[in-house]
């Protein structure tokens, strides 16, 4: 079975406060793309941002409303700033708040634990960067301002390319500080394509006058909050006949029915759906913790687990061997077409006859 996520979404806590989102927000340096998320669905699903070759960069910021890089179409961010950030070959989306980071788009643990660390990496090169424009006094922003404006600028007002800037930059006269400030002001002109607009953009930067971080956060905690699994078993399978063999599966360590089953055969879309509590509860958390499986007549598998990876793999294997080892073929009675099966250890587990646990999946299933 070839089981690897391909999404997972976490939380990961910060050891200190963020003070100032807006100006955090501001003052991240991106790559300017023209794109534009959120205005159509690919088939059933929603539009997802590709790879556009360049690692270990920011293409998109989204505050409140405020958008910049790549244009998410919907959604308002009030508390969060939301960052696609390009890495491992692929887009990972983050949202940071005051104290935390919630990412979603890694394909592991591993990947999701190295993109926030990432994305600190970015924080911490902004924090010395904007500290250089914090030690600046009224006039030498004025003389930085001005500098720009006579250097970097064309007769018509557009902006002249960057790299144009910046040799013009290293070939001037002006102090190593300078050069440096500079340098990080016209990261952000590809934003912009005319003059006024970029001018106004320093003018904001200027404005903020406090340090951005009283220490640069790292990760004081992490938290899978889903993992979302597609693995197929290699045969197609009869639903209702499934349906009724996972209903008499039981769990060897309690006795009870393993699974929580439920399937309509008057579905439009119509799958088995399994809900499993997980082994070890987080605490603290309102939402019941369960896996939360669909099983297609294809024989494709959807397993959603709010857990790590170890404990989603050992329900899938379990799952994998029932699906795989017993013919969907069954009688009423619990029996399968190869002999009786409603009592003793038979592995991976007993079929047994439990109805109890099957009013409770309403209230535990979503749609999966």
């Amino acid at each position: 079975m070839n089981f690897s996520a391909s999404n997972i979404v976490m939380v990961a806590g910060l050891d200190c406060e963020i003070g100032n989102l807006r100006q955090l927000f501001e003052c991240l340096p991106i790559i300017k793309l023209n794109y534009k998320v959120g205005t159509k669905l690919i088939g059933m699903e929603r539009e997802t941002v590709p790879f556009f070759g360049v690692n270990d960069v920011i293409i998109g910021l989204k505050y409140k409303c405020d958008n910049r890089g790549i244009e998410r179409v919907k959604g308002n961010l009030p508390n969060m700033i939301g960052v696609d950030l390009q890495c491992f070959n692929k887009n990972i989306n983050l949202k940071i708040s005051n104290s935390t980071i919630q990412l979603t788009g890694a394909k592991s643990e591993e990947m999701a634990n190295d993109a926030c660390e990432l994305l600190i990496n970015h924080f911490r090169m902004n924090h010395i960067h904007f500290n250089l424009v914090l030690s600046l006094n009224p006039s030498e922003k004025v003389f930085i301002k001005n500098w720009i404006g006579s250097q970097c600028v064309n007769n018509d007002q557009t902006i002249k390319p960057v790299e144009t800037s910046l040799e013009l930059l290293q070939q001037s006269d002006l102090s190593n500080a300078f050069k440096e400030v500079i340098t990080y002001l016209l990261t952000f002109s590809v934003e912009y394509s005319t003059y006024d607009e970029y001018k106004f953009k320093i003018e904001r930067l200027f404005g903020f006058n406090s340090q951005m971080f009283i220490k640069i956060p790292s990760i004081a905690s992490t938290r899978v909050c889903l993992g979302i699994y597609i693995y197929s078993i290699g045969k197609t399978v009869s639903l209702e006949n499934t349906s009724k063999l996972l209903q008499n599966v039981g769990d060897e360590e309690t006795g009870n029915a393993r699974y929580a089953v439920n399937y309509h055969n008057w579905s439009a879309r119509k799958k088995i759906k399994l809900v499993i509590p997980v082994k070890s509860p987080q605490p603290g958390l309102s939402k019941v913790q369960a896996h939360r499986i669909s099983i297609s007549s294809k024989g494709t598998v959807r397993q959603n687990s709010p857990t790590g990876f170890e404990e989603a793999k050992y329900q899938a294997e379990i799952l994998y061997q029932i699906l795989t080892s017993y013919p969907t073929e069954i009688n009423f009675s619990g029996n399968t077409s190869s002999g009786n099966t409603s009592s003793g250890n038979t592995s991976p587990g007993n079929i047994v006859e439990d109805e109890s646990i099957s009013s409770d999946l309403d209230d535990l299933d979503e749609d999966i």
